[in-house]
């Protein structure tokens, strides 16, 4: 399995090694090789949606489906024309997450290998929509998906991806900010992760394992929904019937954003203890 940490910290013999292992398949639903990134548009769009809207994937380019390292130039402007390709009318909502991780040049030809990895969307932004279909990453490509029973199994009965938890920073990050919206944190961070949680403890009661982490994780989350409950309480007593937020806020509701930060922050720690991330 491949850890976008250990991708990061790659040079050429680590990408050697990796396209070299036998005990890996061609392509996986985790990474896909191309050979080039001047591709069809469409193509491109189907590649990067059905990552974002699966479990996210590593897109290399410079590399053939015969996993030989061919390389491409180099480009300074590759991520701005890809995003030319990729968030237009033709793509919805657009894609939020997928920074270019590393370019590692050839020895002899000096061409460069792009790594790019696409995260996997939050359920608010699911499913993307790409020239009209809907892909997801399965057995090793992008399938559009054809019947609603699909819909249904992979987009409304999904559990909470651990890996989601760099998006709950980034929004606790504006929490600090006071750009706090509690309806994305309320409906579909905590819902699913609570959700998640409940999952984690019971499995680990089965297997006969201490639940002592995973219970600390509930009585922060139960702690971190009681402080959203009462932030969103005062601040629906400050709106005007227009519904317009207040110009500030009360010193009461800052108390809580700052609590809340306090409690965030010490969640997500544990939720990356627990789950090795």
């Amino acid at each position: 399995m491949l850890r976008l940490q250990d991708v990061l910290n790659w040079t050429y013999e680590d990408l050697k090694d990796f396209v070299n292992d036998p005990t890996s398949s061609v392509e996986n639903d985790q990474y896909d090789f191309k050979l080039t990134y001047e591709l069809d548009s469409k193509q491109l769009r189907k590649c990067f949606s059905a990552f974002a809207n699966s479990k996210g994937g590593f897109v290399f380019f410079g590399i053939d489906n015969n996993r030989n390292i061919l390389g491409v130039e180099r480009n300074d402007e590759i991520t701005t024309q890809l995003n030319r390709s990729l968030n237009n009318v033709n793509l919805h909502p657009p894609l939020r997450k997928w920074p270019l991780l590393k370019c590692i040049e050839t020895p002899r030809t000096k061409k460069c290998i792009y790594i790019y990895y696409v995260y996997s969307s939050l359920f608010i932004d699911k499913p993307h929509v790409a020239d009209q279909r809907i892909y997801v990453r399965e057995y090793g490509e992008a399938k559009p998906i054809t019947s609603g029973i699909d819909l249904r199994r992979v987009f409304f009965q999904h559990q909470f991806c651990p890996e989601n938890i760099d998006q709950l920073q980034y929004e606790i990050k504006k929490i600090k900010e006071y750009e706090y919206r509690s309806t994305e944190i309320d409906v579909i961070y905590f819902r699913y992760m609570g959700q998640h949680l409940e999952y984690l403890r019971q499995e680990t009661i089965e297997r006969g394992d201490r639940t002592g982490g995973i219970e600390d994780l509930l009585l922060q989350y139960n702690n971190i929904k009681s402080l959203i409950d009462e932030i969103n309480t005062e601040r629906s007593k400050k709106y005007s019937s227009l519904e317009v937020p207040p110009l500030s806020t009360s010193s009461d509701i800052n108390k809580k954003y700052t609590q809340l930060s306090a409690v965030a922050d010490g969640f997500i720690a544990s939720f990356r203890k627990v789950h090795s991330l």
